[in-house]
């Protein structure tokens, strides 16, 4: 396989397959698209959790160390909140938004830090259309920081990957 179809594998696993159950719930005509029903919810993880890890394998293969540890940050985020959606609905939103931003204040030593100023910003709007409720975009900000800070400096440790 050529190195660019790698990449281009990577990248549709990573940035697109995780979301095919919301958009195959639009195509469908369910217009319940925040989810929620609770017990209809983990099932919308599958895909998420084999395309992190695909991307994951296909990012090392490519010697793309940075792109391969968000994989893997996102594949344990992901575990991490299809087993607290079991029991209580958590905004994904916020999870994916400061998932992200956390891992990249922590590789780029804080050059990312002022991006966390649009947090409110997105948890006010998921509860305007009351997709959630304030408890909910808490927690989801709170999870997706806390596990995303965790999982990147503990894999960066184990693999002395230095920024």
């Amino acid at each position: 396989m050529t190195k660019s179809f790698l990449i281009f594998a990577g990248i549709i696993v990573y940035g697109i397959v995780p979301f095919i159950p919301a958009f195959l719930r639009i195509v469908n005509g369910n217009s319940d698209i925040y989810v929620s029903k609770l017990e209809e919810r983990p099932r919308t993880f599958i895909l998420g959790i084999l395309g992190y890890i695909l991307s994951a394998i296909l990012f090392f293969q490519l010697g793309f160390l940075y792109h391969a540890l968000f994989s893997i940050t996102f594949f344990i985020a992901t575990l991490l909140t299809l087993a607290i959606t079991f029991r209580w609905k958590i905004s994904i939103h916020m999870i994916g938004f400061c998932g992200p931003i956390t891992i990249l204040s922590v590789i780029s030593k804080g050059l990312f830090n002022p991006a966390f100023v649009l947090v409110p910003i997105l948890m006010w709007a998921r509860v305007e259309i009351k997709a959630h409720t304030w408890a909910q975009v808490i927690m989801g900000s709170v999870f997706g920081i806390v596990a995303s800070y965790y999982t990147i400096t503990l894999l960066m440790g184990a693999l002395q990957v230095r920024v």
